[in-house]
């Protein structure tokens, strides 16, 4: 349909009155003119959806959501169509198809309050297109985007400033993905305005002082093409077209913002009727001016994902000026103009009479065998040739609804992608590891809802935590992301790493302890580290791990110690005396005396039965004193710890590392003497 498409009451046109003059939409019809008697904004709703051309469901839910945006007002000619049963009842079918849809439209409503975040934008862009499912549906949506842009409701600067910004990297990138570029066109400039006034403005005056100068030489051109293929037999159309002021303002960018660079703020569009005549159009062109090689683009072999179809090509005139021409038929324009409207437009305008209310199964591009028939109706108008290069170049045109994903909302508006069946849990993970750690419940759409059930698309979810929670193992049969499910191993794994941890510092103290050795004071002067990297090559934290799980045994470390205070501080005996060196008689009795004292508190004045020289402590659970009955514990390190014969610990230890020991009462008979 063109753009001339007027909501008049005395001439409707026959589009809109095949779609609204049906008698069950009576009471709609009513209500719309009630509640918006502006007719203008009527008609210019009227004039998008029929230059669309949707089935009358789709039309239905559009005019709904515009009146009823909250479903709670729905009048009750719709609110009881659900319920209804009987034949007579089911009179209101208009209704039941379009409400499906309506309510689509009414949860996408929320994207206008996405975070002004590229990544949000980009989430926000396949949230819409999962939860509206149906490419109509989209355009409809756009159309309603776009009717809010011209009319708009008073909003703050704020409010304006949110609003445009998602026309600009939402809406418009959605139109083009569709291919809907006369949408995507008006909503970026209108956008542009808003976001960047003063740009705009300026912008806007450079143009119109650049057409005036080139006005002559786009009626020049013009009349030059249109001549040319005349002469050539061709049956053909000739347009003049400018560059929209937001895609002068991206292309500023690329030349430093240097306006003079701009060679093509006019471009030429040439239409023909069959594939071959573009091709010949071209080669004329090419023949009568110089072709800029690199410029040159062919998508009707290779055709754009959303169905586009032309030849471009850029020439140098006779001045040596860059101009843009476009080669394409009347149906690839029609397509260029309306991306996938245009194929159940032409089924539309094919069908006879026309009757844009009725489904049409070629519309909803999301079923594959609705999807075929939409490639056979682009096919049907175009000749052999056409479909000889689409078989060429696999062409199948498509949308991606993103039918296995589902979109998810944090309270602020942000939006997470997860794949169908996720939970709050997958979705908890999904915003932060700390707050998947904590989730302890979450409330979907306000109510509280089980951690185990899945979330739908479009859900509103507030996750709930606590400091006191930890990840659970059943948590990994509820989740379907390979990122939950990595992160609760994840955490799994350093809950039992922490717990060998502590139990293998607490079997660690309990051997040192038991050596005599002070363990807290080694790990504050880094020893245990360095041993445990020169050893072992691990860290302490890592060693105490293995201890916990088994994998290490504690006398290993104890042991490392054993040995050192032997090489480093060996014991002191009667006969080190005799070999230690010249010692005069009167230092000799008093270092006698001074080595009994020590060596009978350190426990290493004692004689073990049945073994040579070793080293030997007091234990410090029972600190037996000398004449004490005691019982000697060969530890894992080769020492000898002494306990009282009474104490406690020697029923917890092994029988057979017990060995025989006694006090050595020849020094003390020693001492006796020289104290006479």
């Amino acid at each position: 349909m063109g753009d001339d498409v007027q909501w008049k009451k005395a001439e409707k046109p026959q589009i809109i009155q095949n779609v609204l003059g049906h008698p069950q939409l009576r009471p709609l019809i009513d209500d719309w003119e009630r509640r918006e008697p502006d007719s203008r904004i009527r008609s210019s709703l009227n004039d998008k959806l029929a230059r669309l051309s949707p089935d009358r469901p789709f039309w239905v839910a559009a005019l709904l959501f515009d009146l009823y945006q909250n479903p709670e007002t729905l009048p009750s000619y719709c609110k009881t169509v659900a319920d209804q049963k009987s034949e007579e009842e089911a009179s209101n079918e208009i209704f039941q198809e379009a409400l499906p849809h309506y309510f689509r439209l009414q949860k996408v409503s929320t994207v206008s309050n996405t975070p002004k975040v590229e990544k949000q934008a980009n989430l926000a862009i396949r949230m819409i297109a999962s939860l509206l499912s149906d490419v109509q549906l989209v355009s409809v949506y756009l159309a309603l985007r776009m009717q809010k842009l011209e009319w708009p409701e008073p909003l703050d600067d704020e409010e304006k400033q949110q609003s445009a910004w998602i026309n600009l990297y939402v809406d418009a990138p959605l139109a083009s993905r569709i291919g809907i570029f006369w949408i995507k066109s008006e909503l970026e400039d209108r956008a542009f305005q808003i976001l960047q006034p003063e740009q705009y403005a300026d912008l806007k005056r450079l143009v119109a002082r650049k057409r005036d100068q080139r006005r002559m030489l786009v009626e020049k051109t013009l009349q030059e093409i249109q001549k040319m293929l005349q002469e050539a037999g061709l049956k053909h159309q000739v347009q003049g077209r400018y560059k929209r002021f937001y895609s002068i303002f991206e292309k500023l960018k690329r030349v430093d913002d240097d306006f003079e660079k701009i060679h093509d703020l006019t471009g030429f569009r040439v239409l023909v009727e069959h594939v071959r005549d573009c091709f010949t159009a071209l080669s004329y062109i090419h023949e009568r001016w110089i072709p800029i090689d690199e410029r040159y683009k062919d998508y009707i072999s290779q055709p754009k994902p959303n169905g586009y179809q032309s030849l471009h090509t850029t020439v140098l005139n006779d001045e040596g000026e860059p101009l843009e021409i476009q080669i394409r038929t009347q149906e690839m324009h029609r397509v260029a103009e309306n991306g996938f409207a245009a194929h159940w437009l032409y089924k539309s305008s094919s069908d006879s009479p026309h009757s844009p209310g009725e489904n049409n199964p070629g519309k909803d591009l999301s079923h594959p065998r609705k999807k075929k028939n939409l490639e056979m109706h682009a096919n049907e108008s175009l000749p052999d040739s056409v479909k000889k290069i689409e078989k060429k170049s696999d062409f199948q045109p498509g949308f991606e609804f993103y039918s296995d994903k589902i979109f998810v909302r944090t309270p602020k508006r942000d939006i997470f992608e997860l794949p169908r069946g996720a939970t709050a849990i997958d979705f908890a993970y999904a915003i932060h590891t700390g707050v998947g750690n904590r989730i302890v419940g979450a409330k979907t759409n306000g109510t509280i809802t089980k951690l185990e059930i899945p979330l739908e698309n479009g859900d509103t979810v507030e996750i709930m935590t606590s400091t006191k929670q930890v990840p659970r193992k059943e948590w990994l049969d509820l989740v379907k992301t390979r990122h939950a499910r990595n992160k609760i191993k994840h955490a799994l794994l350093e809950q039992h790493r922490e717990t060998c941890r502590k139990q293998g510092t607490e079997m660690l103290e309990k051997d040192f302890r038991g050596n005599g050795l002070n363990l807290s004071k080694m790990i504050r002067d880094g020893k245990m580290d360095q041993e445990c990297r020169t050893r072992k090559n691990q860290s302490f934290e890592h060693i105490l791990f293995c201890i916990g799980d088994g994998s290490i045994r504690c006398e290993e470390l104890s042991g490392w110690f054993l040995e050192k205070s032997k090489e480093v501080a060996p014991l002191v005996t009667g006969d080190s005396l005799e070999t230690g060196g010249e010692v005069s008689a009167q230092e000799s009795g008093g270092l006698q005396e001074k080595i009994f004292r020590e060596t009978v508190y350190k426990g290493d004045h004692l004689i073990v039965e049945g073994t040579a020289r070793v080293n030997t402590r007091l234990a410090k659970c029972c600190q037996p004193k000398q004449g004490d009955p005691i019982r000697g514990y060969l530890t894992q390190g080769g020492a000898v710890t002494v306990h009282h014969q009474l104490c406690r610990s020697l029923r917890k230890l092994n029988p057979d590392r017990m060995l025989s020991v006694h006090w050595d009462t020849s020094l003390s008979k020693e001492k006796e003497v020289h104290s006479d």
